[in-house]
């Protein structure tokens, strides 16, 4: 196992204690693709916040509807999207939001990360998860799913042959459940229609306060 390292791509971490339905959700994305970038520090060099801006872009003031960003919405809410300003930022501000792969994959969306970009990769969700402390989290997509790092996960529940929900033990000894999800870019993904599946499992590890 690669040791451990700190992540390229800061998560998406709104400041409190941001929470949906009353649960400290991590949402797991797979990747940002090599695309011409708008945020540059030197012309070479993307960021370190660059998720945190395609959130503040797509997430909170998008010009229109993105499928994966409206998916999320959708499956979290169980309501149809819409471009409503004040309801976004509401919706981005109780959620944490972290892409797995930390390397832009080269091409668009339809391209797959390397062998190089899941192995730069896996060393830094441990790291992510000990900074952000999430009580469940949300992965996006099957390929994700069945490439991300394994060797501390725990299976929790077997209920597919994709094993449906699994847990990782944190330093404090907390175990995490994560539940994985289709991803709402591809065909025929209905966020609406699988939020009661996903609000459900929020409610199963939904602790007392």
């Amino acid at each position: 196992m690669a040791a451990a390292a700190n992540p390229r791509f800061s998560p998406w971490h709104p400041s409190g204690d941001p929470r949906i339905d009353r649960v400290r959700l991590l949402v797991v994305g797979e990747s940002h693709y090599e695309e011409p970038p708008q945020w540059l520090d030197d012309g070479r060099v993307l960021p370190s916040d660059y998720t945190v801006k395609i959130i503040e872009e797509w997430g909170l003031t998008p010009e229109k509807r993105h499928p994966f960003f409206a998916g999320i919405f959708e499956c979290l809410t169980g309501d149809e999207w819409v471009n409503e300003p004040a309801r976004l930022a509401d919706f981005w501000q109780n959620l944490l939001f972290y892409n797995y792969v930390q390397r832009l994959v080269k091409g668009g969306a339809r391209n797959a990360p390397s062998a190089t970009d899941w192995a730069f990769s896996h060393p830094r969700f441990r790291p992510a998860l000990e900074m952000l402390k999430p009580e469940a989290i949300l992965i996006l997509g099957r390929r994700l799913w069945r490439n991300m790092d394994d060797e501390d996960a725990m299976l929790l529940e077997s209920s597919d042959p994709l094993q449906t929900v699994v847990g990782y033990r944190l330093a404090d000894g907390r175990m995490i459940p994560a539940l994985h999800i289709r991803h709402p870019s591809s065909a025929g993904f209905s966020g609406v229609k699988l939020s009661a599946e996903v609000r459900a499992f929020l409610a199963s590890t939904r602790l007392p306060h």
